[in-house]
């Protein structure tokens, strides 16, 4: 079975985001050096901002509940229309929130469950300047499993298989 560690979650999520947006600069998160220089808009920032522990699939493995955040920037210099920055910032996020839905098993192998609760709202990111930005942020949760599993089913292979349609004993399958 397939493992999987938050580091591979984060490349794999920016990855798509830069394969389906080309024009989009895309980075990791690190409020610490955004500034007006830092950062070329328009841009998404990608974080992980909590981890809980979600439910257990009784297999080994860790079940991070994970919640996670694209903030989506354009700066006003960077705006096709001053006007209505707003309203281009808004349409910037629906299209990542479509992209999370419809693409959001960052990884195969069966290490995540697809994104949940994904809601769109104003950010973090607003300064009112000729040189400022504007934001919204694409928020949603997702269940990573990390480590390995314990059950290894690698090449074993069912020689007898039975079932009960009203509990009063088994019967075998057969031509499975």
């Amino acid at each position: 079975m397939v493992s999987t560690s938050l580091t591979a979650i984060n490349d794999a999520v920016l990855a798509s985001v830069k394969k389906a947006f080309p024009a989009i600069n895309v980075y990791s998160y690190d409020e610490a050096c955004f500034d007006d220089s830092s950062v070329s808009t328009p841009a998404c920032l990608f974080e992980l901002s909590e981890i809980n522990f979600g439910s257990d699939r009784g297999d080994g493995r860790y079940p991070a509940e994970c919640e996670f955040f694209i903030h989506c920037v354009i700066g006003y210099k960077n705006s096709s229309q001053e006007n209505s920055i707003s309203k281009e910032v808004r349409e910037f996020a629906a299209a990542i929130a479509q992209h999370v839905w419809n693409s959001g098993i960052w990884v195969e192998g069966g290490v995540l469950d697809r994104p949940a609760r994904i809601q769109i709202s104003p950010g973090n990111f607003r300064h009112l300047s000729e040189h400022g930005y504007e934001s919204w942020i694409v928020e949603w949760d997702q269940t990573v499993y990390l480590g390995r599993s314990f059950w290894n089913a690698d090449g074993i292979r069912p020689v007898e298989v039975a079932f009960s349609a009203r509990g009063d004993g088994y019967a075998e399958l057969s031509g499975i």
